[in-house]
Order: structure tokens, then C-alpha cells, then sequence
């Protein structure tokens, strides 16, 4: 059922009422520099695990110091599966 065919099923069972008007789109803001600092190096707690099926909290290790910057893997408490990773710190 296409648009046209809408406004025409409105019309007649509506008593000729027209559909709201289409609103513009919304345009994602950029976030400000101190915005953009703040989620620079964060760490995570608890991260969704494949093998346990749900987000358990996590253990963070460093696996490789860089020049420029450390790499950091995540793994389940739980299980101990490696659930990610992230390059930080430096």
C-alpha cells in the first residue's frame, strides 16, 4: 500500500482528514571538545560474554605495552572468556 493510497483511505474514512505533516529529519549534533576529552580513556565493567549469554563484569590486563599506547584486553569473570579489547593509556 503505497502513500498515495493512504491519503486516499484517510480521505474517505476520515472525512477528509489529511495525515500529520512529515517532520524534518533531526541532525546530529557534534559533541563539544571537553565532551569529546571525557570519553577519551574510559574503561569498561561489565561487557556482554557469548559464552555465558549475558554482560558480566570483567577483568581489564594489559597484553602489549606500546609506544603509543598500551593494548588491554577484557576478559569474563565468569568464564574467562576474552569478551574485547582496547588500546589506551600511554
Amino acid at each position: 500500500m503505497g502513500e498515495e493510497d493512504i491519503r486516499k483511505y484517510l480521505s474517505r474514512h476520515t472525512g477528509g482528514a489529511k495525515p500529520a505533516p512529515k517532520r524534518p529529519a533531526r541532525i546530529a549534533r557534534r559533541a563539544r571538545p571537553q565532551q569529546q576529552e571525557a570519553f577519551k580513556d574510559f574503561s569498561a565493567t561489565h561487557l556482554y560474554c557469548p559464552k555465558c549469554k549475558q554482560a558480566n563484569p570483567v577483568r581489564e590486563n594489559i597484553m602489549l605495552y606500546l609506544s603509543d599506547g598500551n593494548l588491554f584486553n577484557y576478559s569474563c569473570e565468569i568464564c574467562g572468556t576474552s569478551v574485547g579489547t582496547r588500546k589506551g593509556g600511554g
